[in-house]
């Protein structure tokens, strides 16, 4: 479950192409297989928020990974935004609009919205990765790695945390990054980061 769940699905078919896309790689080519996917479940099914967080993320990773670059982020945070205007409350969403802020420079922003959310929802697991992302950003390893930590308390297996390894490595810590690495086994960008870790 690295999705929460809200709003229920309105048509069938846009709910099947909703969760189809959840088990593919989120590695460059798949991605985008998996982005056509949820462009066709939001058009058939506007109103389910899910959906239009998931089609953000695979903005988001299209933008990394993808030279997809600025516009791909704007189409990201216009995802989330519409899943947030469908489920106000929706931490994840809003823990993922908040990494979007550090990748587009706006740290300060990202970081007061970040605090805000594990303020209001302690127990939830994006509420505290969305923090450790700004953290590790700011060079504050040390509160990163806490947060990274609580996060993976609550949702011991969720891939979103693969990130963390960077709290970790960049302090020589190299068993925990190992640890945050294997939530994403396999993987193109799991695989990459290993090489920099094991030298």
């Amino acid at each position: 479950g690295s999705i929460e769940d809200g709003s229920a699905p309105a048509n069938r078919d846009a709910y099947e192409m909703y969760l189809r896309s959840a088990s593919i790689p989120h590695d460059a080519g798949p991605n985008k297989d998996a982005i056509a996917m949820l462009e066709k479940a939001v058009k058939l099914d506007p109103n389910y928020a899910p959906a239009w967080e998931a089609l953000g993320h695979r903005y988001y990773f299209d933008a990394v990974y993808s030279g997809g670059g600025a516009e791909e982020y704007q189409r990201s945070d216009e995802a989330y935004q519409r899943a947030l205007s469908l489920e106000p409350g929706r931490t994840s969403t809003a823990g993922l609009l908040a990494t979007n802020l550090v990748a587009t420079g706006n740290l300060d922003k990202a970081y007061e919205d970040a605090r805000a959310l594990v303020k209001r929802r302690p127990d939830s697991a994006f509420a505290h990765y969305s923090m450790a992302y700004v953290l590790r950003y700011a060079g504050l390893l040390d509160d990163a790695q806490a947060e990274c930590n609580k996060a993976r308390a609550i949702d011991p297996k969720n891939f979103n945390w693969r990130s963390c390894s960077f709290a970790f490595f960049e302090q020589g810590k190299m068993g925990p990054a190992m640890e945050y690495l294997d939530l994403d086994a396999g993987s193109e960008w799991s695989n990459a980061v290993k090489v920099s870790v094991l030298m």
